[in-house]
């Protein structure tokens, strides 16, 4: 991913777990993630900007669990 650390990926990915974040509840998933709040909406928001998709629309959060599910 362009403007990233190299550990950054994994934490992108990490963040944006379909399991985790299933409850649509940001700080339910935050907390599991045991990440401030903040912090999950900004690497979500890093992962729209560099993906082009939005997770505020079912076919972009389909395709983002499809990708993630292939590893």
């Amino acid at each position: 991913m362009v403007g990233f650390s190299s550990s950054a990926p994994g934490r992108a990915r990490s963040s944006s777990s379909p399991r985790a974040c299933a409850s649509g509840s940001w700080q339910r998933c935050a907390e599991h993630l045991h990440v401030h709040v903040n912090t999950l909406r900004y690497r979500l928001q890093r992962v729209e900007q560099l993906t082009g998709h939005s997770l505020a629309t079912l076919h972009d959060r389909v395709d983002f669990v499809l990708a993630l599910g292939i590893r």
